[in-house]
């Protein structure tokens, strides 16, 4: 996956919440089967995740636009039943 290029338009307001969503596509997608925690390399990554996840800036309206690169009518269709970042239950 080339998360740096898929989200190159993210734009929430926050460089660092930008790049952020770079490291956090790319923990995940190593191992998209398991649960965050697990994906995670221990508490203070896992806890940085749910806050970055848990941010109000980051949305799946955001998420959505950045990789589908803006065009409104893909982003309504695509987000018709997307759940990009929903939480995993693990705890």
């Amino acid at each position: 996956m080339d998360s740096a290029g898929e989200f190159s338009q993210m734009d929430l307001g926050d460089r660092r919440l930008d790049e952020r969503v770079v490291e956090l596509i790319e923990s995940l997608s190593r191992q998209p089967m398991v649960s965050i925690n697990a994906a995670c390399g221990g508490l203070a990554e896992t806890t940085a995740e749910y806050r970055y996840i848990g941010h109000i800036s980051v949305t799946p309206e955001k998420l959505m636009e950045a990789v589908l690169g803006g065009d409104d009518r893909a982003n309504k269709r695509a987000a018709g039943g997307a759940n990009i970042l929903g939480h995993d239950g693990a705890g």
